[in-house]
């Protein structure tokens, strides 16, 4: 399954410490990390992750949204990092999840935290 990981990037300073933990556990690297998320049983696996924290940062906007809702189109699946909904083009991304009826899963912020690098 392909899955494309929307959350806030602007103003966020440790975005790509965020991103890289959520791919982390979608494609469950470092098995040994599993005790810290057992309860969360039910959360998704990803064969591929799609991860707009890896485009070039020095792009204008409207570049980066137009790429990154091409990506949301190739994606089975669409995980949210905690805070999405403060940032105004995670926001974006979710209502074109809905306009688009794709699948949607929200991140907990304890499930990313036992993911996140030492």
């Amino acid at each position: 399954m392909t899955v494309y990981i929307a959350g806030g990037i602007t103003g966020v300073k440790d975005y790509k410490a965020r991103f890289a933990a959520a791919k982390r556990m979608l494609l469950r690297e470092e098995q040994e990390r599993t005790d810290s998320t057992a309860r969360y049983y039910g959360s998704p696996r990803a064969d591929k992750v799609l991860s707009p924290a890896e485009l070039p940062e020095d792009w204008p906007g409207k570049v980066y949204m137009d790429v990154c809702l091409a990506m949301i189109n190739k994606a089975d699946l669409v995980v949210f990092l905690p805070g999405w909904e403060r940032s105004r083009g995670a926001s974006l991304e979710m209502q074109y999840c809905r306009y688009q009826s794709k699948a949607v899963y929200k991140i907990a912020e304890e499930e990313l935290e036992g993911w996140k690098e030492s």
